[in-house]
């Protein structure tokens, strides 16, 4: 595996990410510098280095992106409201 995750650096990313939340950060974005590599040395070596670091979620909580949003389900405008 190449790039900067399997390279020293990635702890230095971990431990930045880690210094960044406990700074107030809400989030971060991971983005490969080149495809595909950097982006199977960020999914298989540095997010199971954050999660064990507890900086990554490991599952999401709502299984539909509505959900995730928290978003309501919205009324169908199919449905029939009057009554016969």
């Amino acid at each position: 595996m190449t790039g900067p995750a399997a390279s020293p650096y990635g702890a230095a990313i971990v431990h930045a990410a880690v210094d960044w939340q406990r700074a107030g950060l809400a989030g971060f974005r991971l983005r490969p510098g080149a495809i595909p590599d950097d982006l199977e040395a960020i999914t298989r070596a540095l997010v199971p280095e954050l999660q064990r670091a507890s900086a990554f979620r490991t599952s999401y909580q709502a299984g539909t992106l509505r959900g995730r949003l928290g978003l309501g389900r919205p009324v169908s405008r199919y449905a029939f409201a009057g009554s016969s």
